[in-house]
């Protein structure tokens, strides 16, 4: 017997505040958090049902190459964008220029 438990909420419960990087942390909208650092960007996110909720190590080290190669005034094209969580880090971090596209 399973005990009857609200599916749509219960799944958060596995999601935490993630520290992607020195600078880039990873906070669900419905948790509260207060940055550590001075110069730590939060991205908050819904993961719902997109992909790049920032738990999976393929999310985790395009962020850390974001965070290592984005230059001052650097402009980003994000394709296949998803929760768009590379797009907002790459803004956060100091693109210049940020164009985000998905297709469903």
């Amino acid at each position: 017997m399973v005990a009857d438990t609200d599916w749509s909420e219960s799944w958060k419960q596995y999601y935490h505040v993630v520290h992607v990087t020195r600078n880039l942390t990873i906070v669900p909208k419905w948790l509260d958090y207060t940055p550590v650092l001075p110069d730590e960007q939060t991205i908050i996110l819904d993961p719902g049902l997109s992909f790049g909720t920032g738990t999976h190590i393929t999310t985790q080290l395009a962020l850390l190459l974001i965070e290592k190669a984005l230059r001052a005034r650097q402009r980003v094209l994000d394709v296949g964008t998803g929760s768009g969580i590379l797009s907002i880090a790459a803004e956060k971090l100091g693109a210049d220029q940020v164009i985000a596209t998905d297709h469903r």
